[in-house]
């Protein structure tokens, strides 16, 4: 809602600001873990996208077709992801021996 509020050709810049926040914060998380940094480099390269949208201009459809490929691929990741932990907590529950984790 607040969106309408900010002038069309400045809104790339905005959304760039918004996945640099967001690739800032997967950034973060990564650090020795691997789960996050798909997200990380989709948030980059969504930050590159915003910023070509903004300087040298794209037509607003095939923006949206690219914006829902993104989301919809991090959130197939994702499910993923929250899936291949499900299998691997049920295993773990069911008696599989654990490995031996160092102190």
């Amino acid at each position: 809602m607040v969106w309408r509020w900010v002038a069309p050709d400045l809104r790339p810049f905005a959304y760039a600001g918004i996945d640099a926040a967001l690739a800032a914060g997967f950034a973060r998380l990564s650090r020795g873990r691997w789960f996050p940094v798909p997200l990380f480099l989709l948030h980059v390269a969504l930050i590159a996208y915003h910023l070509y949208a903004a300087l040298i201009g794209a037509a607003t459809f095939w923006a949206s077709a690219f914006l829902n490929r993104a989301f919809e691929l991090a959130l197939a990741y994702v499910a993923g992801c929250a899936a291949y932990r499900i299998a691997h907590m049920a295993r773990k529950d069911k008696g599989a021996p654990e490995r031996a984790r160092p102190p």
